[in-house]
């Protein structure tokens, strides 16, 4: 039983293989046809030699199949041999080969049929050769004689379409409804990205608006720089110093006298005349606070202006808790597991539970800034987390 398997598998590598060299021969004797090479039987008083690239047997071979009988056609011949060599050499069974084998001779004639009705001759090597020799050419005269042109054309699609089921068990429904789910596919596909293009854009302009507008708030909250919000500076008098009389004070103004700075060295002080002296020792003897009549800055100017103590942490807990039960309502389940405060917006690391989708928790995004009471929120994935990063502007 077991020598028996053995010599079946050598005899259909035998047979493979001789199916491998008949389509090759066969496939060079069509590409070299020559209409001019002599053929036996049917160019015997042609001179010269073949210029066939098989010989005298390959040009009697391509003369038989193109002009003679099948025209174009005939390259199905080395086709079909070089699949059933293949299959035979690796010893793979030949499904339904009666079927397979009907199916090949329908197509051979209704390819051979459409050829001829479609392009009757074709040139080869200067000569014209019918496209769908002889075979060709009867059945397509018999099809127009029957059906007139458009009939024959239908006729002869049918009998593709059919053949091509037959030979390779072909299922163009199958293949319609593959090629339909391929490009529902690619067009969700699309549709997804170019939905996540347009709320990425989106998300970018608020993120730019919130910004704007609490830029905008904190430069109309800061004072205006005016002589209003300058310390006001008060007069001292000197000790000793009486206030001038009402005929003094009537009296023209002398030119001011060059007081000097308390924070200025010695050195730069000008120099007093000899009708002077008694004035720079009585400021000399003045205490520094009151020199130039006006009282120094404080020291506690330099001192570190306390903090407000950040933000507030039970304000923070209260919004966040806000969040999780506004998300609830709206059919939104899960928690706030943490809380990233900012300058300008607070995010509220959201976890949804399971089965709640990301897209139904972006759509939420006015209606939490709604109940909320915020100007806008930003809703996006936490990157490498299986959070959801909600942005809420802050109060201040």
């Amino acid at each position: 039983m077991a020598g028996g398997k053995v010599r079946s598998a050598r005899l259909a590598e035998f047979l493979g293989l001789v199916a491998f060299a008949l389509a090759l021969m066969l496939l060079i004797s069509l590409a070299t046809y020559d209409p001019a090479d002599p053929a036996p039987f049917f160019k015997a008083g042609a001179s010269g030699s073949a210029r066939n690239f098989i010989g005298p047997m390959g040009a009697f071979l391509a003369e038989l199949m193109v002009p003679q009988l099948f025209g174009m056609a005939s390259l199905l011949f080395p086709l079909v041999l070089g699949i059933t060599g293949w299959k035979l050499f690796w010893c793979h069974p030949i499904e339904a080969p009666y079927t397979k084998a009907f199916g090949l001779s329908l197509l051979l004639l209704s390819l051979t049929a459409f050829l001829s009705l479609t392009f009757h001759t074709v040139q080869i090597e200067g000569e014209p050769v019918r496209a769908g020799g002889a075979v060709g050419l009867l059945l397509a005269t018999t099809l127009i004689a029957s059906f007139n042109r458009t009939g024959a054309y239908i006729v002869l699609a049918t009998a593709l379409f059919v053949s091509l089921i037959l030979a390779t068990q072909f299922s163009f429904a199958a293949f319609l409804a593959a090629a339909g789910r391929v490009a529902s596919a690619r067009a969700r596909a699309l549709r997804t990205a170019w939905a996540h293009f347009r709320e990425t854009r989106r998300k970018e302009r608020q993120r730019r608006e919130v910004a704007r507008k609490h830029a905008q708030r904190e430069k109309e909250a800061a004072p205006a720089a005016g002589p209003e919000s300058l310390p006001r500076v008060r007069k001292v008098r000197p000790p000793g110093d009486e206030e001038p009389d009402t005929a003094a004070a009537a009296a023209p103004a002398a030119p001011p006298v060059q007081r000097p700075l308390p924070f200025l060295p010695a050195a730069s002080t000008p120099a007093a005349g000899d009708d002077d002296a008694p004035k720079a020792k009585r400021r000399a003897a003045e205490p520094p606070a009151a020199r130039g009549r006006h009282l120094l800055p404080p020291t506690t100017l330099l001192d570190e202006i306390p903090s407000d103590g950040g933000m507030d942490k039970e304000r923070l807990y209260e919004k966040a808790r806000t969040l999780q039960a506004k998300s609830g309502e709206f059919g939104v389940l899960g928690n706030v597991v943490e809380i990233h405060p900012g300058p300008v917006v607070t995010t509220y690391e959201f976890k949804p539970d399971a089965g709640i989708k990301y897209s139904k928790i972006v759509g939420l995004a006015d209606d939490l800034a709604l109940a909320l009471e915020a100007e806008s929120i930003r809703i996006d994935r936490m990157s490498g987390r299986g959070t959801v990063g909600i942005e809420i502007p802050n109060d201040v």
